[in-house]
């Protein structure tokens, strides 16, 4: 399951490159217009983004959201939110969806 869930990140996201010229396991999504949520069987994360004109005005900054896939039991998704850090570990098998949406 895990194999189907890493290709489908690495085809829809970027890599972000830790140490140049090496290949990486973290990936960020494309373009400033994109969102990922992952969907599992308890539900959605993250939570739906609220709409862009309150996020971009938002005072304490934006949400920043990066994929780990080098773990074999989870994906881990590291989420910035103004300058609140957070480490989810999803368990490869609970993942039902990964929804790419782009706003234009």
């Amino acid at each position: 399951m895990k194999a189907n869930w890493e290709r489908i990140i690495r085809e829809k996201m970027e890599p972000v490159e830790l140490i140049p010229g090496q290949g990486s396991s973290v990936y960020k999504v494309r373009g400033s217009k994109t969102t990922v949520s992952v969907l599992t069987d308890l539900g959605d994360f993250p939570p739906p983004m609220p709409p862009l004109d309150r996020y971009e005005m938002s005072p304490a900054g934006g949400r920043e959201v990066s994929f780990e896939v080098s773990d074999p039991d989870f994906l881990v998704v590291d989420k910035t939110v103004g300058v609140a850090e957070y480490a989810h570990y999803i368990p490869w098998e609970k993942i039902a969806d990964i929804v790419f949406r782009v706003v234009s």
